[in-house]
């Protein structure tokens, strides 16, 4: 069932599935679990960030007083995407899903950043994959090293504030 699914997905966005799976391999630390979490607190198959928000994200909003919940998550859109408006999915959910249940979010994951529309080059994987661990990095040049050098460079080529404020460059 969870082949079958992901060979679907992986044509609906242009990938084979030996790519998509690929993609899930890397993210979840070459386990394939839906319940993997990173060291940031990031959960599942594409490492989703929950509106329980990250570890890190987590310490950072108690230090300045604000609320817990971090409503800019991206399983929030996903959830929004999937027609459950503002009822998103939370990490316990993400961790309760089977791995076949959990490639919906994928689909409607890479469905949302593309909306259909794949580059047409060489290097579509690749932006996929920038697309789950790095969303600005789909719009850099193809011959751009992405992570070869300080986030500062690539400020000039997204909109995105984490990338254009100064004091959080240094912690980057």
């Amino acid at each position: 069932e969870f082949l079958s699914e992901a060979e679907r997905i992986a044509k609906k966005h242009l990938m084979t599935r030996a790519q998509f799976l690929a993609l899930i391999w890397h993210e979840t630390s070459f386990t394939m679990s839906p319940r993997v979490e990173n060291h940031m607190g990031f959960t599942g198959l594409i490492q989703f960030e929950t509106m329980e928000g990250s570890k890190k994200a987590q310490r950072i909003r108690q230090k300045k007083g604000r609320p817990l919940n971090n409503n800019l998550a991206t399983i929030v859109d996903v959830s929004k995407a999937m027609g459950r408006g503002s009822k998103p999915f939370t990490k316990k959910e993400l961790k309760s899903m089977t791995r076949t249940e959990q490639l919906k979010l994928v689909d409607a994951y890479i469905e949302m950043r593309f909306k259909g529309e794949y580059p047409k080059d060489e290097f579509m994987l690749g932006r996929i994959y920038c697309s789950i661990i790095y969303p600005a990095g789909r719009r850099l040049p193809s011959d751009y090293p992405v992570f070869a050098r300080g986030p500062e460079v690539y400020a000039k080529f997204t909109n995105h504030p984490y990338l254009k404020s100064k004091s959080r460059m240094k912690h980057a």
